[in-house]
C-alpha cells in the first residue's frame, strides 16, 4: 500500500449513490497525485469500487445526468479512461480501516497492506463486470414531453351554482399560492376565503369560458402592444364579436369598449362590462344567480343590473331561456287544470217521461246550518 485517504460524510444529505459517486473521485484523484509524484511509471491503472452504481454511472451517457453527477462522472471519464472494475464488498479492502465489528488485522503480511488475494490470480478469474449492459442509475434525467391539456383546471359542467363553482376554483387559487409560498417560506393562508382569491377565480374562468367559445379573438387581442391603440387591432368582421368592439384588459379578460371610460362616477366593470358568450353553461349559471337573488321576480330589474357586469348576445332571449328552466319558477307559475266534467246523472237524460221525477238541489235550514236537499216525485201516467 503506497496510499489512502478517507472523508467523512458531509452533514448535508447526500443519497448513497452521490457518496459513493464522490468516493470514486476522491479514489482518482489520489491516484493522479501518486502517479505524478513517483518516478515509477505505471502502464496500465485498475481502479477498483464495491458500489455498482459508479460502474453503471461510468458506462452511462454522463449528459443525462443531473448537474452533480454529471460534473463527477466527465471527470472520472477524463482522468481515469473508464479503467473501472467491480469488486464485492467482502472482498474490499478500504472497508478494514472503516466497517468492522471487530479489532481489524493491520500486521504488515495482512491484505490491508498486501492487497486482496484474487490479484495474484489470472485476470479471468477477477471478479465480473457489476454492470449488465442497458442498466440505468438512480439519477438518469429522463426526456422531457410537455404535453398542453386543453381542458380547464375544474370541469365547470359538475356544479350546478355559479358560487359553489366560484368558490371551489378560489380554493384551487389559493392551494396553488400555498404551494408556492411554501417554496419561498412565505406563511401559507388558511380560513375563509379572501376577496382577492375569488377575484383571481372570477378572472380565471371568464378567460377559460372565452378561450373556449372566441379562441381566435382571444389570440388576437391578447397579443396587442401597449404602445399601439386597440382601435388598430379590431377583430375581423367576420367575427361575431365584431359589432362589439372587444378589448384584452390587463388579466386578459375580453371586455366591451364604451365611451364613458372618463366618468368618475360608475366602476370599471360598468365602463367596461365582460363580454359572455350566448347558450354557454357558465353564462346560465350567472343568469340563474341573479334570478335567484332577484326573488324569480323584477325580471327587467335583473337585466338591468345583470348589464352592469356583463354583456351577453341578446340578453333577454338568454334570460327568458334560463328562467323558463328555473324549477321554482316552473311550480309558482304553473296554472292549475280544471278537472274534466263528469257525466250528467242518468235522470237529467231520461227520455219521454213526466218531468220533475228527480229535482234539485234544495237549500234546506237544519238548526243553524243549510245543507242541500234533492226531491224525487212520481207522478202518475194519465
Amino acid at each position: 500500500m503506497i496510499g489512502s485517504k478517507t472523508r467523512g460524510a458531509p452533514l448535508k444529505f447526500l443519497s448513497i449513490p452521490r457518496l459513493e459517486l464522490q468516493a470514486a473521485v476522491i479514489g482518482a484523484r489520489l491516484a493522479g497525485g501518486i502517479a505524478s509524484s513517483h518516478r515509477i511509471k505505471i502502464s496500465q491503472p485498475i481502479f477498483w469500487t464495491d458500489s455498482r452504481d459508479v460502474v453503471c454511472c461510468i458506462r452511462s451517457d454522463h449528459r443525462r445526468f443531473s448537474q452533480f453527477m454529471a460534473f463527477r462522472v466527465s471527470e472520472l471519464l477524463e482522468t481515469t479512461r473508464n479503467d473501472w472494475r467491480w469488486v464485492p464488498t467482502r472482498l474490499n479492502v478500504a472497508d478494514d480501516g472503516t466497517k468492522w465489528q471487530r479489532l481489524p488485522d493491520l500486521r504488515p503480511t495482512s491484505r490491508c497492506f498486501c492487497g486482496p488475494d484474487f490479484l495474484r490470480k489470472p485476470e479471468n478469474e477477477w471478479p465480473g463486470e457489476g454492470c449488465d449492459p442497458g442498466t440505468t442509475v438512480e439519477e438518469m434525467r429522463s426526456s422531457v414531453l410537455h404535453h398542453t391539456v386543453a381542458k380547464p383546471s375544474i370541469d365547470f359542467v359538475c356544479f350546478c351554482k355559479w358560487k359553489r363553482l366560484l368558490r371551489a376554483l378560489a380554493y384551487v387559487v389559493r392551494f396553488a399560492a400555498n404551494l408556492l409560498n411554501r417554496s419561498n417560506r412565505i406563511p401559507t393562508k388558511l380560513g375563509p376565503l379572501e376577496k382577492d382569491e375569488l377575484n383571481r377565480a372570477e378572472q380565471i374562468i371568464y378567460r377559460e369560458v372565452q378561450r373556449q367559445v372566441y379562441p381566435g379573438e382571444v389570440r388576437l387581442l391578447s397579443n396587442v402592444p401597449s404602445d399601439k391603440p386597440s382601435w388598430q387591432y379590431n377583430v375581423p368582421k367576420t367575427s361575431p364579436l365584431h359589432e362589439f368592439s372587444p378589448a384584452a384588459d390587463e388579466h386578459g379578460v375580453l371586455r366591451i369598449r364604451g365611451r364613458i371610460d372618463t366618468c368618475e362616477l360608475v366602476d370599471e366593470s360598468v365602463k367596461d362590462p365582460i363580454l359572455l358568450p350566448k347558450q354557454h353553461f357558465v353564462t346560465d349559471l350567472i343568469i340563474a344567480s341573479y334570478h335567484e337573488t332577484y326573488r324569480h321576480r323584477n325580471h327587467q330589474t335583473l337585466l338591468n343590473e345583470f348589464g352592469l357586469k356583463y354583456c351577453v348576445p341578446r340578453l333577454r332571449s338568454e334570460y327568458n331561456r334560463v328562467r323558463r328552466n328555473c324549477q321554482y319558477y316552473k311550480i309558482h307559475r304553473a296554472d292549475p287544470e280544471p278537472p274534466a266534467m263528469g257525466n250528467l246523472p242518468p235522470a237529467h237524460l231520461a227520455a219521454y217521461q213526466r218531468p220533475f221525477l228527480y229535482f234539485g238541489p234544495m237549500l234546506v235550514l237544519i238548526g243553524k246550518r243549510v245543507e242541500k236537499r234533492w226531491g224525487l216525485t212520481h207522478l202518475p201516467d194519465d
